[in-house]
């Protein structure tokens, strides 16, 4: 494996950062019961752009309020180890994200990881006023075709893919269900954990970036 083109695209919320962001933000400024929709959207029954639009309508937060919010959330400390691993063996590393651009990209930044390119749903402000951005082109290959993910991680595994990459990916949550079932290697927790096992999809059980880089390690001197 250590000839071959190899790409990690790893999840953000809840992989690259300790929890998810907008679950953070809800748990923070939502004043309501806001776990029935979010079940639905695990279940497939509302789309992700029609649950971040309903859920983001009903917080009421300035975007100063949000920005300090967005300085509080926590990056695992063990992924700008296993980033520099993977730069030092000529491995890419993009992320994916059925999250929202403007905190991606500011806590990247923060970190001094501004350099990773990633893929997401967009959020820009007017004001204090959220606008949501959805790229609509990527649906068509979801895996959830009435309810699409906001962002299909699938379609870059597919471009990937195309270009002669390996897809190592790497997640935790239900938007990382339709690349996992792509990939060529998988580490997954959490409900991408539990999704592994039901779908019969061969994975590695990882609880933080150490054990990613550990697990890659192995993959680079052994091969899959």
């Amino acid at each position: 494996m250590a000839k071959d083109k190899l790409i990690v695209l790893t999840d953000f919320d809840g992989t690259i950062t300790k929890k998810d962001v907008c679950y953070l933000l809800l748990e923070r400024y939502a004043r309501f019961y806001w776990q029935g929709l979010d079940r639905e959207w695990i279940e497939g029954k509302i789309s992700t752009e029609d649950a971040y639009t309903e859920l983001l309508k009903r917080i009421d937060i300035k975007k100063e309020e949000f920005d300090r919010f967005i300085d509080s959330v926590e990056i695992d400390e063990n992924f700008k180890r296993f980033f520099i691993e993977c730069k030092k063996n000529n491995v890419e590393v993009e992320v994916v994200s059925d999250g929202l651009d403007y905190y991606i990209k500011k806590i990247l930044e923060r970190e001094g990881l501004g350099d990773i390119h990633f893929h997401s749903n967009g959020l820009t402000f007017k004001g204090n006023e959220m606008i949501l951005e959805f790229k609509k082109e990527n649906h068509e290959v979801c895996q959830r075709k009435d309810n699409p993910c906001g962002f299909c991680k699938k379609t870059v595994v597919e471009e990937k893919k195309k270009a002669g990459y390996k897809i190592i990916f790497i997640g935790d949550g239900p938007s990382d269900r339709c690349p996992a079932s792509e990939a060529d290697v998988v580490f997954a927790k959490g409900f991408l954990k539990s999704y592994c096992e039901e779908k019969k999809i061969p994975f590695y059980e990882f609880n933080d970036f150490n054990d990613v880089l550990m697990g890659m390690k192995k993959l680079l001197k052994h091969g899959a």
